[in-house]
């Protein structure tokens, strides 16, 4: 008999422990089905408020402000090559030498010319005034008077004088020199070779200052305006962006690409900017104060002004009013608050009144 008791205590008991392991189980399940309801999202909480600017973001290539194609003003032989590429030259530098024999000899025989015009023009003058004194005199003719004017204007030496001067030129640019301050970045002359007046021999470019040259939209060019500084960003010369500030504004559009060519002047004093970089360009044409914002991924994703705001475990839709926005915050004017939660991931799986569950904050 106790026996008996006994087993049927058993029983009761380890039907009372798999009840309770079922019951868990099942509130288990039940709670897992309701979490599965929810839908996740990422919000962002709004405020407090902050300044937020508009602007224009280009890019463009990176070019020398002065750079300088020489070409020989002589022809002939090299002689020397003076520098290299790299080479660091000041204006009126020498860059290279032609061979100048020809020319000087030629100069040496015009420089003797010149001199006899001179002494036969000096002749002409004294044998010319004692023609007037005799003419005065009565000793001579009107004719011959006049023959000794004509023998002065003949013996003019500025014809020889010019011939000089043109020689004299050659000569001088028999040096070819730079005409600017700046590096040699191209040299295309070999000792031996021949310069030609038609034959690219140097490019010296200031690298001092550098500038970008960029192409903007008529909705913006109005945008701008001479000395407005820009943020310029060429990667592979630093990190963080140089200050330019916009040099040059065409009054008028390209007639193939419509767009109005502006220029922008960089400072280079450690010439680690180098012609022909990329560079992103960012112009700030509005700045907005003390402004409620958001991060622009909220909006809805259809174009319209609406998000989804997250009370009381509910997806709420919201139509606001934007402002300004750059490329990742969006003024708000209305429709929103400080303390809303916003969704920022997962909207696009939620609409009004969906069930939603909060796993992250939007991070920047």
């Amino acid at each position: 008999m106790f026996k008996t008791k006994a087993l049927s205590l058993c029983k009761i008991g380890l039907s009372l422990v798999l009840a309770f392991v079922l019951l868990a189980a099942l509130t288990a399940c039940s709670t897992q089905q309701e979490e599965q309801t929810q839908t996740a999202v990422a919000i962002y909480t709004m405020g407090p408020t902050q300044n937020i600017a508009e602007f224009i973001s280009v890019s463009g290539n990176v070019l020398a402000k002065e750079e300088v194609n020489i070409i020989p003003q002589a022809s002939g032989e090299v002689k020397e090559i003076l520098v290299n590429v790299g080479a660091a030259v000041k204006a009126g530098d020498a860059l290279a030498k032609i061979d100048d024999k020809q020319i000087r000899l030629q100069l040496t025989q015009a420089q003797a010319a010149y001199t006899m015009a001179k002494a036969n023009q000096t002749d002409a003058k004294t044998n010319l005034a004692r023609m007037e004194e005799l003419y005065k005199e009565g000793a001579i003719s009107l004719a011959q008077l006049e023959q000794a004017r004509s023998a002065v204007t003949m013996s003019d030496p500025a014809s020889a004088a010019a011939a000089v001067a043109s020689l004299q030129l050659q000569l001088q640019n028999t040096t070819i020199t730079s005409p600017i301050d700046g590096v040699v970045s191209a040299a295309n002359l070999v000792k031996g070779g021949i310069a030609l007046p038609t034959y690219l021999a140097f490019t010296v470019v200031n690298m001092d200052q550098m500038r970008v040259n960029i192409n903007v939209s008529e909705s913006n060019i109005n945008k701008l305006s001479l000395n407005q500084k820009a943020q310029v960003l060429v990667e592979s010369a630093a990190a963080e962006p140089f200050v330019g500030t916009i040099t040059s504004i065409a009054p008028a559009a390209n007639a193939l690409s419509k767009f109005f060519p502006v220029e922008i002047t960089i400072e280079n004093p450690d010439h680690i900017i180098k012609s022909g970089m990329f560079a992103q360009v960012d112009i700030t044409t509005a700045l907005y104060e003390d402004v409620l914002v958001m991060p622009r991924i909220a909006l809805s994703a259809s174009g319209a002004s609406t998000v989804f705001v997250v009370k009381d475990g509910l997806a709420t839709k919201v139509e606001v009013q934007t402002g300004a926005m750059d490329d990742t915050w969006v003024g708000i004017t209305s429709g929103l608050k400080a303390g809303d939660q916003v969704v920022t991931k997962g909207q696009q799986k939620v609409h009004e009144g969906t069930e939603v569950l909060v796993t992250e904050e939007y991070s920047q």
